[in-house]
């Protein structure tokens, strides 16, 4: 639109100056007729300033304003601004600036080697969901293991409270045994329940996990979907939670 004002404005300038230089001409010719006829034409556009009769005004800021005579001359019209569809693309380049909302880092959730990091270029589009890369430590074993290990002592502590309990009723036991046993299942439930938190943070799940099916890497997931800004991992790269 700017550009389009820009053509139009030095259009109507070219012609006015045309325009300008004719009427000189014609202005010269008359003032070698008579000296009298000059002043009398002098005095006539002193008294309307500015906007004369038949000549336009061009200001020092640029603008120039044209009288109804010269608008019909140059058959100039006047309309409002209208909405019109183009047929065609319409390429432009700059920046696009999105909210903060619309971006979204992926971290390691824990330290650890990259392995099978995804053949991705920065530009490339990648879908909510998508295995970007995984993530290998030892430590997430030794949380399976410890997790397995508290589930069979909470087992075997549970058979221990109910034979404890049955000698108790029976006159046979120590309450004091009881109350031993229960405070060991209370500390180890709030353990194991830790772990598994711990665990599905790095999203690993526990509801069938057994000593046969311990896993060393977790998956590294796109949050979004959208076009990938920046990558800083490769394979063998150690990262850090930060």
């Amino acid at each position: 639109m700017k550009s389009y004002n820009a053509f139009i404005t030095l259009l109507i300038f070219n012609i006015l100056f045309i325009f300008s230089t004719c009427h000189t001409h014609s202005h010269s010719h008359d003032e070698e007729d008579g000296h009298a006829h000059g002043e009398e034409a002098h005095a006539h556009d002193a008294g309307h300033g500015h906007h004369q009769h038949g000549r336009s005004d061009l200001r020092e800021d640029g603008e120039i304003h044209l009288t109804r005579e010269q608008m019909e001359t140059m058959n100039i019209t006047l309309g409002d601004f209208s909405n019109i569809k183009i047929n065609d693309y319409v390429r432009a380049t700059g920046t696009l600036g999105l909210p903060s909302n619309a971006y979204s880092s992926v971290n390691a959730k824990s330290s650890g080697f990259i392995k099978n990091s995804g053949r991705y270029v920065e530009g490339g589009y990648v879908k909510k969901g998508a295995v970007i890369a995984h993530l290998e430590n030892p430590e997430f074993i030794e949380y399976q293991q410890e997790y397995l290990e508290i589930a069979a002592e909470l087992a075997y502590l549970d058979i221990k409270l109910n034979r404890h309990k049955h000698l108790v009723s029976t006159n046979s036991g120590i309450l004091k045994n009881v109350q031993h046993t229960q405070y060991q299942i209370n500390l180890k439930t709030a353990t194991q329940k830790g772990i598994k938190k711990r665990l599905a943070y790095y999203g690993i799940s526990v509801n069938n996990l057994t000593p046969d099916n311990i896993v060393e890497r977790i998956t590294i997931h796109a949050p979004i979907s959208g076009y990938i800004t920046s990558i800083n991992l490769h394979n063998g790269m150690y990262v850090e939670p930060s």
